[in-house]
């Protein structure tokens, strides 16, 4: 009986047809690298290309994941005695994680194999994490509302006097308070567990090279992101946590931060913009409203930091969720071949480029 044919589904990653659009990806006939992975298989090897935006997007790589299960699925329908092989490059592996992920693909396809991809996945987050995104947002929300009020009616401060004032705008960070607390606990409800993986029955392999600087680029962000949350959470005075007399440190430290960046943001607000509210009052918004404003910031800051590296677009998904980034898909086992040298000086396509890799590739399609 003759053995079953081979079909390989090529993926590529992000940017692969170049910021316009318009270049051959290497997963396209009569790119050099293309026909060079053609040279290293046998003829009765087939070869589908599968194409996508290639955005820097957590949205588009999920809309691409749920258009190559539809690929995946009907090619298998078509030619159901082939053993079906993905190869995919960069966020091509993340969007093919996915799909071969899914029940209906997983066994299925015979093998994944995965050059230099950074595993980005987005998963629910815990109770506190909301609460810290939401207060994050909502305080720099309560700066602006503060600043606009005053500008509009600079009056009203030396009406009610210091004393109300400081009433008025206690009682009202209150009520934020508790209304960040009650909303961000229905949003944790609500929202749908996750559950990130890969293929559990079909093989995966990783290619990945020493100098991979989309996987460092991408922890970097991702550092960033947990190192600004850390700050926020630690701003927050009502953190139930405090435990441990470094875990007050903490507190004291970064409240203090945030003080005096309360401050410092105050002053030039009172030159430029509410130049005829007392400078008393504009202290103790700096104390109360821009002092929590500070660390929302500093939020703020470190999601888009993450955003501009995966993608993850968008405040809602930033206060209640957060992106992961791996080496491996979680819970999946894989089998990994790091190169530490490559021929092509180029960082971001140097792995697929380099002969001994697509030798790796085209041993693994037939093994």
């Amino acid at each position: 009986m003759a053995s079953p044919g081979i079909r390989i589904h090529l993926v590529h990653g992000t940017w692969a047809k170049g910021i316009s659009g318009r270049s051959k990806a290497w997963t396209e006939a009569g790119h050099e690298v293309y026909e060079r992975l053609r040279a290293l298989l046998p003829a009765t090897v087939a070869i589908e290309t599968f194409l996508w935006s290639g955005a820097n997007s957590v949205t588009k790589r999920k809309q691409a994941a749920e258009l190559l299960k539809a690929h995946l699925v009907q090619s298998l329908k078509k030619f159901p005695e082939e053993q079906h092989v993905v190869v995919a490059h960069s966020h091509g592996g993340t969007i093919s994680n996915l799909a071969v992920g899914d029940p209906r693909l997983d066994g299925h396809i015979k093998s994944l194999i995965c050059l230099a991809t950074p595993f980005t996945y987005v998963v629910n987050v815990s109770l506190r994490r909301i609460q810290t995104g939401v207060l994050g947002v909502t305080s720099v929300a309560y700066a602006l509302y503060w600043t606009g009020v005053l500008l509009l009616f600079p009056w009203i401060p030396e009406l009610v006097g210091m004393t109300t004032f400081a009433v008025i705008v206690a009682i009202k960070s209150l009520i934020a308070f508790m209304l960040v607390f009650i909303f961000a606990k229905a949003k944790h409800e609500t929202s749908p567990a996750s559950n990130p993986g890969g293929p559990r029955k079909s093989k995966v392999f990783l290619l990945r090279g020493s100098r991979d600087e989309a996987t460092l680029v991408l922890s970097t962000a991702q550092f960033v992101n947990s190192a600004f949350y850390a700050f926020a959470k630690f701003s927050d005075v009502t953190m139930p946590t405090i435990r441990k007399p470094l875990t007050l440190v903490a507190y004291a430290a970064i409240y203090a931060a945030c003080l005096l960046a309360g401050v410092a943001m105050a002053m030039p607000i009172h030159k430029t913009i509410l130049t005829g509210v007392p400078s008393d009052f504009v202290l103790l918004l700096a104390l109360f409203v821009y002092a929590p404003a500070a660390a929302g910031m500093v939020f703020l800051v470190g999601c888009l930091a993450l955003a501009i590296a995966t993608g993850f677009w968008g405040i809602r998904p930033w206060m209640a969720s957060a992106v992961e980034v791996e080496t491996a898909p979680p819970n999946t086992a894989c089998q990994m071949y790091l190169f530490s040298q490559v021929e092509s000086t180029s960082l971001r396509h140097g792995l697929y480029e380099d002969k001994d890799v697509l030798k790796m590739v085209a041993d693994l399609v037939q093994a």
